[in-house]
């Protein structure tokens, strides 16, 4: 191996390690171990044993390539992943707290702008699908300008909004069950009021001459 493959090498190795944080980052964030960027990283060892047991320059340069390519491929499939899952995820906060919107909109000022940005990056996912449907590589790239973004307001949504909203929720409800039951015992006190003017009267009635 060349001293140019071998300063190659170490450059694949970093991208190796900056693709396992990737990892655990995605997997901090959903609770699920992303399994194709595991396997991406499971090639990069075999083409990496590979390129160390072959002698010729081309042949370590071609397995050397790959290595790299799977690098970036684990890197790729774990952004698209966290992309996906926090797209899902506000998706379905959407979704639960549709009914309660006014106390979102109080607890979140810019919950609608947050929605239209997410609302954004989905449609141009789907459009990236489509435009680079043989191209992986440009896919991914083009997916990772909107990563952070949507990160960023799940993150929100989940960690800081949701207790708040359902804490607003639950008081709200409770003030509801509050207001019922006074208003029941309004009602039962008009109707017993009622009944009970009616017997006097009865009786009154009764105990004339």
């Amino acid at each position: 191996m060349t001293p140019a493959q071998k300063q190659r090498l170490r450059l694949i190795v970093a991208l190796f390690d900056k693709a396992e944080l990737v990892l655990r980052e995605i997997g901090d964030l959903s609770g699920k171990i992303t399994v194709p960027s595991i396997n991406e990283l499971r090639y990069v060892g075999y083409h990496i044993a590979k390129a160390i047991c072959h002698d010729d320059d081309d042949s370590i340069d071609n397995e050397l390539d790959r290595a790299e390519s799977h690098c970036q491929r684990a890197i790729y499939d774990a952004y698209e992943s966290g992309l996906v899952f926090s797209l899902e995820s506000i998706q379905n906060f959407r979704d639960a707290y549709l009914e309660h919107s006014d106390i979102v909109l109080l607890t979140i000022p810019d919950y609608i702008t947050m929605l239209e940005q997410a609302d954004a990056a989905s449609a141009d996912i789907q459009r990236y699908r489509e435009e680079h449907e043989k191209n992986r590589k440009r896919f991914y790239e083009d997916c990772a300008k909107h990563y952070k973004t949507i990160e960023a307001i799940y993150k929100k949504l989940k960690n800081s909004a949701e207790p708040l909203i359902r804490a607003q929720i639950i008081k709200k409800n409770s003030e509801d069950r509050r207001q019922t039951q006074r208003y029941i015992s309004t009602v039962a006190i008009a109707i017993l009021a009622i009944v009970v003017a009616g017997l006097i009267g009865f009786i009154t009635i009764k105990l004339m001459p």
